[in-house]
Parts: structure tokens; C-alpha cells; sequence
């Protein structure tokens, strides 16, 4: 990861960038070609030369260290190196990710080592670290002044513009068809969920449906919405990673680098859990890495970034909606925009709740199912959410016996007993055992138990 970072870095000096104070020194590059390249870099921009592949070149020339750099190929391949606002801002973010741990590292040693107090190792870390590690501070008063646009709305009242939002549910809740149908509605400018949307072109992540199917998706939520899928060209782009998904850490770097900031005005990406890598999904810190790493997709892109996640295992009805979302409670935490879709006791209906950040709250409403797209259903009360079928806290014998209309073996009669009274094998076995003891049924000679 280092190397690509480093050279990004050193590509967009010979574009003309200006690389910040905090990792422009050799000493931030790790690669030793690439601190070959940076030490010349630097010493021209000391001298006022414009550093560019043929200024570099005869520098390093001259000092006898081009081959230590790889030679001409080396520096031809780094001038043609693609680089853009977007992904030359997140490789310097990184670089000085990196220089701060070496830094850190670094002082460590000098303490164990007993070469520099604890004071003064304080006093470094917060004098070289923190003033690359965070903005300055700002007066209250300039900052209201300043900062008096709010990004744009995509979905009104619901999403904006380099925020993120999550669709949670459970699973075969229709997450994936919903996320088209945003994709769709914001790419051509249509109403979703009854919301009005800005027109905004889209870049949807597909990271579990094959080819074939997503698309054929995308043309039925079309025609459904009485579009053209033509009328997509231009406006929606897909990325189909079935089978190519990978630790969104490693993805990043790539994906900024084929967007410009501005080229999007949403990306979705689905589903997240093919994102996590080695990431556990019920570790905070895990979690919070990775929407750390979709924060930056959305600042660098400019877009807001949608994903869907799965609801945690139980009574979801029994839950505060922001409660349901399983994996670490940071995915309930970290998103501007959290919308929930909570089956209702209505067939192929859901309870929809949003829990938002940055916008006026949305009282509950409910959605059906009309495949392939959710519909507002405004006759149904959102309160009305599905509950577990109820289960009785003691199983009569008669309940277990009257299952047995005709002979059965113990496991079909266990099994029916379970389906039919949501009796564990264990309550079963307890009932069967005073069936016997009763003399209530008895078991033939093949082994099925018939009632007396």
C-alpha cells in the first residue's frame, strides 16, 4: 500500500501539486527508490526548477542515482502515473497516516531507551503530530459566517450530498431492489419513496448479484417506474465485483482514482458486508475503520454514499428501531441518514422508521411490497409491527398428544410438534415421556407411536 501512496504522491509533484509541509521530506517515503526520487524532487523545488520528468531526470542523473531509482523506466512509469484531486488527497492522507505511526514508533524507542523524558516525548508527539493530525481551531463566530452553505439535498428531507445513508432490514427484505430503485430515481431525477430526489448521476457497487441479473433488476424497477432503461445512459454506472469483492481499504485507492471529484452524485454500495475483509462485524473498531474508509469516499468524491445492511437475529418489534441493524452498534451510529424497514403484520408490508442526523425528523410510515418496488401504504398504522408467533411458556400433554392423528415416528412427531407448537426437542421429550407414563400412546412394533 505504501508504494502506491508514495508514488501517487510523487506523480502529482511532477503534475504540479503542492505537497503539504507535513510529508514533504525525503524521510516520509519508505520505498528507497522512491526517496531517491522525493530528495530530488525537493532539491529542485529549493532551487526554483519545476520538477518534471526531464528536470528529474537530469537531476538524479547528475548525482550519479538513477540507477538506484530503477533507471529511466522507473521515472517514465511514474510520470505516467494517473492522478486526480480525489486520489492524490487520500494517498497524502495516508502517507501521513503512515509518518505519524513511524513518528510515534520513533519516540517509543527513545523513551524505552531513556534518551527523552516522558515530557518531552509529549511534547513532540503533540508538536509534530497533532497540528498534521487535525484542522486549526476556529473562532464560533467565523466559523457561522463561513460556513453558511449546507451540501444539497438528493433525497428531499432524507439524504444529502457526502453524507451517508443505510437502509437496514432483515434478510429478504427487498434491501438490494430498494437501493436500485434510489439508484435509478436519483440517476433520472424521479420520486423515491414519495420523496422528490435531485438529479444526480449514480454509481452503484454491486458486489453480490451476477451480471445477468442485476441487469435484468434494473430494467424491471424501469419499467416499473414507466422509464427507459436507455434513458440510464449517461446517468447510472455499474461496478459488477461478484467475486472480485475485497477489504474496502484495498478497493479505495482504485475507486478514487477513476473518479473525479463531482462526477457522482451518489454511489451505493451492496452489500456492505462484502467490504469487511478481515474486519469483524461485531468489533466497534472494525466497524468504525470501515466507515472511516466510506467517509473518505464520500468527502474526496463529493457523492453521498448508500449501503444496506441486515438486521441482528430476534424480536425485532421489541427493539427501538436504530436497535435493529445487527454487527457493531457503530452502523447505528456512524450515518447521517439510518432508515429501517421492520415487517409489519400487513402481508409484504414494512414499517419504515429514519432516524436522521442533519435533516427534520419523518414521522413512520409503511411500505408494500408491489414486486419489484416498495409502494407507500398509507392505510396501514406503522405501529403494527409482525410479532414472533406466540409461544405458550408450558406445553399441555394434550397439546402434544392431539398432534398424533395418525401413527408417526418420534422424530416426525417431534418434528410436527415443533412446527405446529414451536416446541423445543427437549420440551418434546419431557411431554412424550408422560404420554408413556400415562399410557396415553403406545409405540408398534415399526417403531411409530400410535394413540390409544
Amino acid at each position: 500500500m505504501a508504494r502506491g501512496h508514495e508514488q501517487t504522491v510523487l506523480a502529482a509533484a511532477l503534475d504540479g501539486y503542492e505537497i503539504p509541509q507535513a510529508i514533504a521530506s525525503p524521510e516520509s517515503f519508505i520505498v528507497p527508490a522512491h526517496r531517491e526520487m522525493a530528495k530530488a524532487v525537493f532539491a529542485l523545488q529549493r532551487t526554483g526548477v519545476t520538477p518534471n520528468l526531464l528536470s528529474l531526470t537530469d537531476s538524479l542523473r547528475e548525482a550519479g542515482r538513477l540507477d538506484a531509482v530503477g533507471g529511466i523506466s522507473a521515472l517514465t512509469s511514474l510520470s505516467l502515473t494517473t492522478v486526480t484531486p480525489p486520489i492524490f488527497e487520500y494517498s497524502v492522507g495516508e502517507m501521513l497516516v503512515t509518518a505519524k505511526r513511524r513518528l510515534a514508533g520513533f519516540v517509543g524507542a527513545k523513551l524505552a531507551q531513556g534518551s527523552i523524558t516522558a515530557e518531552q516525548a509529549v511534547d513532540i508527539l503533540q508538536r509534530e503530530i497533532e497540528p498534521a493530525a487535525f484542522p486549526t481551531i476556529t473562532d464560533a463566530a467565523d466559523l457561522v459566517e463561513r460556513e453558511t452553505d449546507t451540501p444539497p439535498d438528493l433525497v428531499d428531507g432524507l439524504l444529502h450530498k457526502v453524507g451517508k445513508l443505510v437502509f437496514g432490514g432483515s434478510s429478504k427484505s427487498f434491501k438490494t431492489w430498494t437501493l436500485i430503485n434510489l439508484a435509478v430515481s436519483v440517476a433520472l431525477g424521479c420520486e423515491f419513496l414519495g420523496r422528490r430526489t435531485t438529479k444526480g448521476r449514480v454509481l452503484f457497487v454491486n458486489l453480490e448479484i451476477q451480471g445477468a441479473f442485476f441487469a435484468r433488476r434494473i430494467a424491471m424497477v424501469c419499467s416499473a417506474l414507466g422509464l427507459s432503461v436507455e434513458s440510464l445512459r449517461g446517468n447510472l454506472d455499474v461496478w459488477n465485483l461478484r467475486g472480485h469483492a475485497a477489504d474496502l481499504s484495498r478497493m479505495l485507492p482504485f475507486l478514487l482514482s477513476k473518479i473525479r471529484s463531482g462526477d457522482y452524485g451518489l454511489i451505493v454500495a451492496d452489500p456492505i458486508y462484502k467490504l469487511l475483509g478481515a474486519r469483524d462485524e461485531n468489533k466497534a473498531g472494525d466497524i468504525a475503520s470501515l466507515l472511516n474508509d466510506l467517509e473518505k469516499l464520500a468527502v474526496h468524491s463529493g457523492a453521498a454514499v448508500a449501503f444496506g445492511a441486515h438486521y441482528s437475529k430476534g424480536n425485532q418489534a421489541a427493539k427501538e428501531s436504530i436497535d435493529r441493524i445487527g454487527g457493531s452498534g457503530v452502523f447505528a451510529r456512524d450515518p447521517d441518514s439510518i432508515v429501517t424497514f421492520t415487517r409489519h403484520e400487513a402481508a409484504d408490508a414494512f414499517t419504515v422508521d429514519c432516524v436522521l442526523r442533519n435533516h427534520p425528523p419523518i414521522e413512520p410510515f409503511v411500505v408494500q411490497w408491489e414486486f419489484p418496488l416498495m409502494r407507500i401504504e398509507g392505510s396501514l398504522d406503522p405501529e403494527r409491527l409482525r410479532k414472533p408467533a406466540g409461544r405458550k411458556q408450558e406445553y399441555r400433554t394434550d397439546d402434544v398428544l392431539g398432534l398424533l392423528v395418525e401413527p408417526m415416528t418420534t422424530t416426525d412427531w417431534q418434528t410436527l410438534a415443533e412446527s405446529e407448537l414451536h416446541l423445543s426437542k427437549s420440551t418434546f421429550h419431557r411431554r412424550l415421556k408422560e404420554i408413556k407414563n400415562q399410557g396415553l400412546a403406545r409405540q408398534r412394533d415399526d417403531q411409530k407411536w400410535e394413540a390409544k
